[in-house]
C-alpha cells in the first residue's frame, strides 16, 4: 500500500490513475479481503484491511464505510485494544472535515445537510476516541485526536490542556509543541 500512496500523492492523471493505480488498489484489496474471510479472528487482517481502506479515502470516498467496517470487527475481537478506537475517531474526524468543507456554500440545503453530517461525525468520533482515552489514559495518539476534536468543535481551551498533557508526558515532541503554540495564540 506504500506504493498506492506514493502514486496516489502524485496526483496522476485520470487516464494514468485508471491504468495504473486501479488494478493495484483493487488487488491489494482483494487480498486483505481474502486474509479476513480466511482467518477472521485474526485481528491484526482488520487492522491492516482497515488501513488500506484509509489510505485510499482521498481518492475512493466510499472506501471509508469498509476502513470503518474493519476497525469495527477489530474492536470486537480486542475491545480493551485503544488502537482500534482511535482509528475508528479518526475515520470520523476525517468524515467531520469533508462536511465542513461544505458548511460555506450558498445552497442552504446543501449547507443544512452537511452542518447535521459534521455534527453527527463528530459526535461519532468523540465516542470512539473518549473510548480509546478510557481505555488507556496515556495513549498519546488517542489524546491528540481528542484535541483536534476538541478544536473541531471550538473547544480551543480544552484542546490546548489535551496537547500540554501529552507534553508534559513526551516533551521531546516539538510538531507538538508548535500546534500548541498556535492553539494558545487562537485561544
Amino acid at each position: 500500500s506504500g506504493e498506492v500512496s506514493r502514486v496516489i500523492k502524485e496526483r496522476p492523471s485520470n487516464e494514468r490513475f485508471q491504468q495504473e493505480v486501479m488494478p493495484l488498489i483493487s488487488t491489494l484489496t482483494q487480498t486483505a479481503r481474502a486474509a479476513t474471510i480466511n482467518h477472521p479472528s485474526q485481528v491484526e487482517n482488520w487492522m491492516n484491511q482497515g488501513f488500506l481502506y484509509q489510505s485510499i479515502l482521498s481518492v475512493m470516498p466510499e472506501a471509508g464505510d469498509q476502513a470503518i467496517r474493519s476497525f469495527l470487527k477489530a474492536n470486537q475481537l480486542e475491545p480493551y485494544q485503544p488502537q482500534h478506537a482511535t482509528e475508528l475517531g479518526k475515520l470520523y474526524l476525517q468524515r467531520a472535515d469533508e462536511q465542513r468543507k461544505l458548511l460555506d456554500v450558498k445552497e442552504q440545503e446543501t449547507r443544512l445537510s452537511a452542518k447535521k453530517s459534521f455534527e453527527t461525525n463528530l459526535l461519532e468520533a468523540q465516542k470512539w476516541l473518549r473510548l480509546a482515552y478510557n481505555l488507556k489514559t496515556d495513549y498519546y495518539p488517542a489524546r491528540y485526536y481528542l484535541g483536534v476534536l476538541y478544536e473541531r468543535q471550538g473547544k480551543v481551551a480544552k484542546a490546548a490542556t489535551e496537547l500540554e498533557r501529552i507534553l508534559q508526558m513526551n516533551n521531546k515532541d516539538t510538531g507538538l509543541a508548535f500546534e500548541l503554540s498556535l492553539l494558545w495564540y487562537r485561544n
